[in-house]
């Protein structure tokens, strides 16, 4: 294993208490696992008492971003093309590796800041409108430090912002 996963794994929180609700991925509830704040993420498919799952990097070499793989369900949203590489049709679930940072804001995103230009704005805006609008932004890391999950360090962006960081 190379140095940059041996970190992303090792940057993987502890499971002590932290509340946690189920993952939420593309707008669908994945029932069978479970996100903290921080992006411990546990499955529930096994055993009922949970198991935290691995962080595995994720991405090209040099810009790994701590993911989990998780058996999802085919949900027709999710995966429109039944020719997807680790699609199962004996039970229709297919294998993905998801993004930590991902997934901790399509869970608990709505205590994240949305993109400056529409901070003026964002307190009028219902919250279907609001879950419609972050679809089109990129999440980032304030502290620009990809193992750093928690929500409290990510925020909603342009994909303009994302790309041309300050």
């Amino acid at each position: 294993m190379d140095k940059e996963n041996t970190a992303v794994k090792e940057s993987r929180p502890e499971w002590v208490d932290q509340e946690l609700r189920n993952v939420i991925y593309q707008g669908n509830v994945i029932k069978d696992y479970k996100i903290a704040r921080d992006g411990l993420c546990i499955s529930y498919r096994v055993s009922d008492k949970g198991k935290p799952l691995e962080w595995a990097g994720s991405g090209p070499k040099g810009q790994k971003y701590p993911g989990v793989t998780l058996m999802l369900p085919d949900i027709d949203t999710i995966f429109v093309d039944r020719e997807v590489k680790n699609y199962n049709p004996n039970n229709k679930m297919v294998k993905r590796t998801i993004k930590i940072h991902t997934m901790v804001a399509d869970t608990w995103g709505e205590s994240m800041d949305c993109p400056e230009d529409l901070a003026p704005y964002w307190s009028t805006l219902s919250t279907e409108i609001k879950d419609i609008l972050r679809t089109y932004f990129s999440v980032d890391h304030i502290d620009d430090d990809r193992l750093n999950n928690h929500v409290d360090n990510l925020r909603f962006v342009s994909p303009r912002d994302n790309h041309f960081k300050r």
